[in-house]
């Protein structure tokens, strides 16, 4: 059998997972025992299938090659669109 290299007991974990316990934390210390729900955006499994045309969209991207990272800011078309979909549900005006 194949033993693993020693070096790979040196890898931590992800930020991601760090951030999480903290939030984990904070929900059911500071928001829980008032009522309130935390918003999670950090890492997990969304408990909803994603949406037929959310698919077709980044099958559409992955054969045009659009595959790489974006510029800091992001896309535009997609930062501009979340603008709009964020005031329709919050009446509040989002600078793009």
């Amino acid at each position: 059998m194949r033993k693993f290299s020693p070096r790979l007991d040196n890898i931590g974990t992800e930020d991601a997972f760090s951030v999480m316990i903290k939030a984990n934390k904070f929900e059911r210390e500071e928001l829980t025992p008032h009522g309130k729900k935390l918003i999670r955006l950090q890492i997990g499994e969304p408990a909803f299938n994603t949406p037929k045309h959310i698919n077709k969209a980044a099958i559409k991207a992955i054969k045009d090659n659009q595959t790489h990272y974006t510029a800091p800011p992001g896309i535009r078309e997609v930062r501009t669109a979340l603008a709009a979909q964020s005031s329709k549900m919050t009446g509040v005006d989002f600078d793009t």
